[in-house]
């Protein structure tokens, strides 16, 4: 077992965007996050909001006032789980391929993580098999774990945040919404469209591709 010193908050992440953005001559950016992706597309928003069109934020409670790490860290056994120092890394480094396989479905709409019994993983072997190849990087897989273990952080940062007041999109898995509403409203105060995806789970996109593609144009395109 590798040791990797990785620091990750989420607040961090949106600075290294505008130079990016800069060289490909973009301004007024369209900026969608999934995740933890999501957030960072929130701290985006908060901080470049000159620079922000729109912004679409998909299926995470945002870490904040409204819910604090200790809370967090509640919300599911794999938070909990991988927000532990060196522990996730050493019951998962020997075979993070069948950790990926196991994991993806509880969080797939029907799986455990939303009181069903589904197994059925919304990722073909391909996709998992390059998943798992990204995070056998020692390196990676920390990085992964960082982010949770980040949470203090990110509710510090979020709270210090300035309010979005750009137009914004809201998805989440099919019930969730009024759960994850509750946790970013506060903090973004010009929510245009929020919805939940049907018979999607965490994984809006690979589940019900057509409905988050169609929600997105409308959003983005008008």
């Amino acid at each position: 077992m590798h040791r990797v010193d990785v620091h990750a908050e989420l607040a961090g992440e949106p600075g290294q965007i505008p130079r990016r953005l800069d060289r490909l001559k973009i301004w007024d950016a369209a900026v969608v996050g999934h995740d933890f992706g999501a957030a960072v597309a929130f701290q985006y928003a908060s901080q470049f909001p000159d620079d922000t069109a729109h912004l679409g934020y998909l299926d995470l409670p945002l870490p904040g006032p409204a819910v604090d790490a200790a809370t967090y860290r509640s919300l599911s056994w794999h938070i909990a789980f991988h927000s532990q120092r060196r522990v996730p890394e050493a019951v998962v480094g020997d075979d993070v391929r069948e950790y990926l396989a196991l994991f993806y479905p509880q969080v797939s709409y029907g799986g455990t993580a939303f009181g069903g019994t589904s197994d059925r993983s919304p990722f073909t072997d391909t996709e998992i098999n390059e998943y798992a190849r990204t995070y056998s990087r020692p390196e990676a897989l920390s990085g992964g774990f960082e982010l949770y273990r980040a949470l203090d952080k990110d509710v510090l940062d979020t709270a210090a945040a300035a309010p979005v007041r750009v137009p914004a999109l809201l998805m989440t898995a099919q019930g969730q919404l009024e759960a994850i509403r509750a946790t970013v409203a506060p903090r973004m105060t010009k929510i245009v469209r929020a919805v939940d995806v049907p018979h999607a789970g965490h994984w809006l996109v690979e589940e019900n591709p057509r409905f988050v593609t169609t929600e997105l144009m409308r959003f983005l395109v008008g």
